[in-house]
This record gives structure tokens, C-alpha cells and sequence, in this order.
């Protein structure tokens, strides 16, 4: 067998124009002076000649693309036996790119039927052969199916027919190329898809098949089939590009094909690419298809098509489960044994599916339910509407007061692949049976976990009346941040859990007055998920509206909690006002006027932040003074006796915001180091003395020094050890933390290289 590096040396010689100036590049055969055919654009029927060489013999080296044992074969008529094949030109470029009208069309009429005396027939795909042929037009004329040039063989040799090597070069690369690239804007295709005739492309999607029929006609053949696309310049049009079966394999045994043809796909299917060799077939005007009924067909459709080699060519969407657009119910919050419409929107992906049924799923309980509500779960089938057949209804029944209900939708299609409209390991819709909606509605929500993207309000997107009092006015400015959002009021119905939101208003003043702390209002808005912050929009633009009916008799208390409580449970208190007792800083400096606390004596390593979003209790605001008049801001180690506010969330963080001064008592700030290089050993009082149950001691280092600073009880017990390390050069402070000690007389010792001091201390509970 011959080598292929032999073969490849010999084509390089060809391309070099070793062989003679007989051999005509493909590329130079199919192209008019002085452009491309794409000039004459289908004129008139008495077009000019679609190439400088019609009627030439010429000859030309070529590789088989698409071989005769591919194409249906004839059995009668004046085209019996005939042999088709597509030859590529050997020089490629960008690798193994074909050149712009680098393949060609052969066509061998051999005789009456059953007459195989076509040397082509034996030809395989891949196979390089010598080729000498007339240039004439498909089937013989210049009209009709002008454009489209093929070479009628005269004979041919093939490089290597004594010992033919399969595919002895790779095929050229596959063009990928959208559908659009083969029209232009007003639909006609003629001569855009001229650089392409006889290539392997592969029009990638999507793509919808227009398949009138899967039955095979009385001649063997498939009825005409298209690939479409909606037509960018018009709202109804569609790109059409007709399907041809010029392979054996899409043909039944009467067309010349097989006894079991490949299958096409189904009417209204999606296809991400459909593979196969470009040829005309006939001329015809702009294929632009505004109504299908019936589908193109005849002369109106001949014109370009595209022939896959088999059904693997033709690359189906997957097929895709249903669509659920939306899930509403009718009722907000519904009251005691009142049913509740449940109506969803849902389609299918491929035009070709339908929805074959939609159930609706529900759980109840009694109790305050986490993410998954418990209790086994019962299904009720929707019905489809008889005016939209994407819209279904099922309905849920009533229960009695206080109920929590949890539901999801489950659509199934045709094609028995279902979808549910959300995770059913986690709780999306929800409500609660009430006499009238309040608070705990908008806020309720099973999650604990803030950073749980399924976080949201049951009744979002849904308008709602409320009454509450006011935690949170206008001279709180409570906005995050300040410079930009809108104004908004805090208010609660209660002390119980999800019973206090922020609202958004256009104002502060109302036609009973100004509103301020203590005033009861009636809210009425849409409820909102601010970057996870639930509040309700009651602007008159949103169409909502405030109004004060009166001043509560009994002003909200704030809720005592721990911050490890705010920090675990945190989504229950969202919007209320809390409040939390001793309590020291573990971060400082963090974005804004951030900052980090825990409870004293907490066994937790987590902290819990607090903003000081209003800029009066901590940066000194309006005529405010500052709470650390000898800082920009709170320090490590700082205490408060007592921290309230507005449990709020932003930056997806919960975090304590006081509205004033008045917000925080007992605090205790640590003193800024007076002595950053000293010059000797020093150990100071520490402050505040007597303390409780923290207190900071100081000391300085001239120099590097092992240091050990340790407690020690009145009867020289050792308590605590606060410091062993070396340290270098500088001015210390160590927070002591005695709340696990018992009032008394306590001794601290430091020990550092030579240098040994002891100091007495007073601890009062």
C-alpha cells in the first residue's frame, strides 16, 4: 500500500503546479470576472453564465467528501444508475479549512438501469482522485437551476486506485455557520450561500424542524422538510432552509435508499446544529414564510439544500422538562377554614412537547415549622384552563386558625419528564390561616440560616395592610446607606417573634401630624425584599399609604436576647427592637462604623456586629457627643453595660443598629497608648478599679522581653494567665475578663526578662 507521506508529497507537488497547466484549482472554476457569483443575485431567467467556464474540460485533483455509495441510486428513468459524488480541494487553509468555493458537485450518467459501469461508484470517501470533465450547470442547463456548476465526468484516475487507502487525507474541517449567515436581510438566500456549494457545513441552532409527515411516499422519499428560524426583520417571517435526502439513508428502497430509512425528527422539534453537504437544487425567489398553513412545499421551496449523511448529522435538543413560570394564590393570608386557589403558569421547552398534568403538594402543622414543615404531604391535581392552555388551577382546602401551610408544584410533560418549582427540601410557599393578616405573615419564614438564598417574605410581591407602633421614626435615620436610601420607619405589633419590619415612606408627616416613637399607624403597601431585608413599600408611587390612628398606651419594649440568639436565630427578630446586656468588643475598625460584640462570659467564638447606621450614638451626630470622645471609634476590649436597637441587615450581615444616644449604657472605653517607644519597664493601674467584671490592664517594654502577665487570688492563686510571649518595644493593654470570679481583692504580676511588678485590683458584682 502506498504511504500516506508519499501521497502527501505528491498532492504538495500538485499545489506547487508540479503536475501541468491542465490541472484547474476548484476555487478558480466556480467564479465569474470580476467578482464571485454572488453579483448576478438571481437577476432575470436569462442570467449571464454563473461561471467563465461553462462548458471547458478541465482537469482537476479533488478529494472525495461525499461518496456514490452515500447517494440513492436510480433504478429507472433517464437518471438510472447514475453516480453523485462531492470532490474538496486539496488545499486547505487555517489548518484544514476549505477555501470559499472549494468543493464541487460530479455528476456520471452511465446508461439504462442496472448499467454500474461508473468507475466512481467504486470510489471511496476520503479517496484523492484525477478528474477531467465538462463544466456545465446542474442537469445539463444554464437555466433553471443556474449557479450551481457540476463537472460531468469524462474519466478520472485515482491516485491510488490499484490499492485504495481509506480516507488517505482528513476530510477538510466541518464549517460551523449560523442560518442567518446564508440570507440576507430580506429573506432571499440565492447567491448568499454560493461560496459554500458542495461543502460540509454545519448550521448550528437553535433550530425548528418543519416536518409535514414521517410517512415515505409512494416514490420512496420523504415528503420535503425544513429547518427554520424567526427573521430578524420581520415579527412573523421565518428563514427556511429546505432538507434534501440525496443520501441513501433517508430514502425507502422504491427512492433508491434503504429498507429502513433513518428517522427525521418530530414536527416542532429543536435542533442545536444539522449536519450535511450544501447544494442547489433550483433557483427560486425569497423564501420568507409568513403563513404556515400548509407548510412550504413544491417550487416555492427549491431553491438551497442542505443533505445530512445520516440521522446522527441531525443533533436534537435534549429533551427538557416542563416550565413553571409562576405559582400564585388567590388569598394573602387566608382566614379559618377559608380554601386557597393555587394557579401556575407552565409550557414546554420544544414546541413539539405538551403538558400532560400539574399537581399541586401541601403540609400542614400547628407549630412554629422549620424548613421542611413536617408531616406527610397530599397532592391535588390542577386543572387547565379552557381559554390558556398554559395556565392550570388546583385548590388547597381550609384549616382551622393558626395553621402554617407549605406547598410546591409538580408539572409533568408528553415526554414524562417532570419539574417541581423548587426544592422540596426547602420551604418557598408558605402561608398562615389568620383572622387578619399582621406582621408575622410578611416576616414568617422557616429559615434561621441568613445566608439562605431561599430567604424571602411568603407574601412577596403581594399588597398588605398592617397595624403596628413606631420603634423607629424619622430622627432615628435608620438608613442604609445613609446617602441614598429611601426614608423609612420601623414598626412592631408585639414582642413575639417576626413581629416588627421596616416601612418605606414617602414622608414623615401624615394628617394626624408628625409620626414619631410610640405612634400607632396603619400601613398598607407592597411587600419588598430589599437585598434580603424585608420591609413594605407604602409610598403613594407604590400605591400605598400611611395614616396614624393614635399613640400606643404601652410603648414597645425591646426585646432582651444574647447575641449568640441574634446570631443563630437571627431571621425571627429581623426589624424589631432588641436589646442586649454586658457585652464586650471583639473587632473594631470594620467597614463604616462597624464593629464586633459578644456576651460577656460566652462560650461561643462568634460574634455578632453593630452598625451605627443613624450617626448619632457612636460618630457624634447632630449635637450628639461622641461615646469615645478620645477615638474615632470603639476599640477591642471596650464594654457596654447595656447595647439596644433595631435588629436590621445589610451587606448580608444581621447586625445591632442603635437609633441614639440614648441606646447604649455602662460603656467603658479602653485609653489610647500615650507611649508608643518607652524607655522603661512600667506596669499601670488598672482602669476601671474596682471593676466588673472587665478591666484593662497596661504595661510598657524598653526593649524585646519574654513576658508572662498573670492573676493571682488573695490567698496567691494562681486565676489566669493573660500573657506569655515575647514581645518587642511598646505599649500594651489586656483586657481581664473576671466574670467567672467572685467578688474581691485579685493581684496581677507581670514578669518581663528582669523586670517583675505586682498591682492589686478590685473586682465588685
Amino acid at each position: 500500500m502506498r504511504k500516506l507521506t508519499t501521497l502527501v508529497a505528491l498532492l504538495t507537488l500538485m499545489s506547487a503546479g508540479a503536475i501541468g497547466q491542465t490541472i484547474r484549482p476548484m476555487t478558480q472554476l466556480k467564479q465569474t470576472n470580476p467578482d464571485s457569483l454572488a453579483r448576478w443575485f438571481n437577476a432575470t431567467p436569462l442570467a449571464p453564465y454563473f461561471t467563465n467556464n461553462y462548458g471547458d474540460t478541465v482537469t482537476v485533483i479533488g478529494q472525495v467528501i461525499w461518496a456514490a455509495n452515500q447517494s440513492f441510486d436510480v433504478t429507472s428513468g433517464a437518471d438510472a444508475s447514475r453516480a453523485l459524488i462531492y470532490i474538496a480541494d486539496t488545499a486547505r487553509v487555517q489548518g484544514n479549512k476549505l477555501r470559499n468555493f472549494g468543493a464541487i458537485q460530479v455528476y456520471d450518467l452511465v446508461g439504462a438501469a442496472g448499467n454500474r459501469d461508473s468507475s466512481l461508484f467504486n470510489v471511496p470517501r476520503g479517496e484523492v482522485i484525477k478528474l477531467t470533465a465538462r463544466i456545465r450547470s446542474a442537469f445539463g442547463s444554464p437555466l433553471g437551476y443556474h449557479h450551481t456548476i457540476e463537472l460531468d465526468k469524462i474519466n478520472f484516475t485515482s491516485l491510488d486506485l490499484d490499492n485504495p487507502i481509506l480516507n488517505p487525507l482528513p476530510l477538510p474541517d466541518t464549517l460551523e455557520i449560523p442560518l442567518d449567515s446564508l440570507f440576507y436581510p430580506d429573506g432571499n438566500m440565492d447567491m448568499r450561500a454560493e461560496k459554500y456549494d458542495g461543502m460540509i457545513v454545519r448550521i448550528t441552532g437553535p433550530l425548528t424542524a418543519v416536518v409535514p409527515s414521517q410517512s415515505i411516499g409512494t416514490n420512496g422519499r420523504y415528503p420535503e422538510w425544513y429547518v427554520t428560524k424567526p427573521l430578524a426583520t420581520s415579527l412573523t417571517g421565518v428563514l427556511a432552509l429546505p432538507i434534501g435526502d440525496n443520501s441513501k439513508f433517508f430514502r425507502g428502497t422504491a427512492g433508491g435508499g434503504v429498507a429502513n430509512p433513518d428517522p427525521l425528527p418530530p414536527n416542532g422539534a429543536t435542533l442545536l446544529s444539522i449536519t450535511g453537504i450544501l447544494s442547489k437544487v433550483r433557483s427560486s425567489g425569497t423564501l420568507v414564510v409568513d403563513t404556515w398553513n400548509p407548510p412550504p412545499s413544491g417550487a416555492r421551496g427549491r431553491t438551497w439544500r442542505l443533505h445530512p449523511f445520516r440521522s446522527s448529522d441531525i443533533r436534537l435538543a435534549p429533551a427538557l422538562p416542563p416550565v413553571i413560570a409562576s405559582v400564585v394564590r388567590n388569598v394573602t393570608v387566608p382566614q379559618p377554614n377559608q380554601p386557597v386557589t393555587i394557579t401556575t403558569r407552565v409550557s414546554m421547552p420544544n414546541p413539539g412537547d405538551t403538558v400532560r398534568t400539574v399537581q399541586v403538594f401541601y403540609n400542614t402543622t400547628t407549630t412554629l415549622p422549620d424548613r421542611n414543615f413536617g408531616g406527610p404531604y397530599v397532592s391535588v391535581n390542577a386543572t387547565r384552563s379552557a381559554t390558556n392552555d398554559s395556565i392550570w388551577t388546583a385548590q388547597i382546602p381550609g384549616f382551622p386558625l393558626g395553621t402554617f401551610v407549605n406547598y410546591f408544584v409538580r408539572a409533568t410533560g408528553s415526554n414524562n419528564l417532570s419539574v417541581l418549582d423548587r426544592d422540596t427540601s426547602q420551604a418557598k410557599n408558605f402561608y398562615r390561616v389568620a383572622n387578619a393578616p399582621g406582621i408575622f405573615d410578611v416576616q414568617f419564614s422557616p429559615y434561621d440560616n441568613p445566608a439562605t438564598s431561599e430567604v424571602a417574605s411568603p407574601l412577596l410581591n403581594q399588597t398588605i395592610t398592617v397595624r403596628g407602633t413606631v420603634t423607629s421614626d424619622s430622627l432615628d435615620n435608620l438608613a442604609e446607606p445613609p446617602t441614598n436610601a429611601p426614608k423609612a420607619i420601623h414598626i412592631q405589633d408585639g414582642r413575639g417573634v417576626f413581629s416588627g419590619v421596616r416601612v418605606v415612606v414617602d414622608g414623615y408627616v401624615t394628617s394626624a401630624g408628625q409620626i414619631v416613637r410610640n405612634d400607632s399607624v396603619q400601613v398598607t403597601g407592597v411587600v419588598r425584599e430589599s437585598f434580603g431585608y424585608t420591609q413594605i413599600d407604602a409610598r403613594q408611587s407604590a400605591g400605598g399609604s400611611i395614616a396614624k390612628i393614635g399613640t400606643a398606651t404601652t410603648p414597645i419594649a425591646p426585646l432582651l436576647l444574647t447575641t449568640d440568639t441574634l446570631r443563630v436565630l437571627s431571621e425571627r427578630f429581623e426589624g424589631m427592637l432588641v436589646q442586649v446586656n454586658n457585652v464586650e468588643v471583639t473587632r473594631a475598625r470594620l467597614a463604616g462604623q462597624e464593629f464586633a460584640i459578644r456576651q460577656v462570659g460566652s462560650a461561643s467564638t462568634n460574634d455578632y456586629l453593630v452598625d451605627d447606621l443613624s450617626g448619632w450614638a457612636f460618630r457624634g451626630g447632630g449635637a450628639s457627643t461622641p461615646v469615645n470622645p478620645q477615638a474615632d471609634t470603639v476599640r477591642v476590649g471596650d464594654r457596654f453595660g447595656m447595647l439596644r436597637g433595631i435588629h436590621f441587615f445589610s451587606f448580608s450581615q444581621y447586625k445591632l443598629t442603635p437609633r441614639r444616644t440614648g441606646d447604649f449604657s455602662g460603656y467603658v472605653f479602653t485609653s489610647e497608648p500615650v507611649n508608643p517607644t518607652p524607655k522603661r519597664y512600667a506596669l499601670a493601674q488598672n482602669y476601671p478599679n474596682p471593676f466588673n467584671p472587665i478591666t484593662m490592664i497596661r504595661y510598657e517594654l524598653p526593649e524585646r522581653a519574654d513576658v508572662t502577665l498573670k492573676v493571682y487570688d488573695l490567698l496567691g492563686r494562681e486565676v489566669a494567665t493573660l500573657v506569655s510571649a515575647t514581645q518587642g518595644q511598646g505599649t500594651y493593654q489586656v483586657p481581664f475578663n473576671a466574670s467567672n470570679l467572685a467578688s474581691g481583692i485579685y493581684f496581677y504580676r507581670l514578669k518581663a526578662g528582669a523586670f517583675v511588678e505586682t498591682k492589686k485590683m478590685m473586682l465588685v458584682k
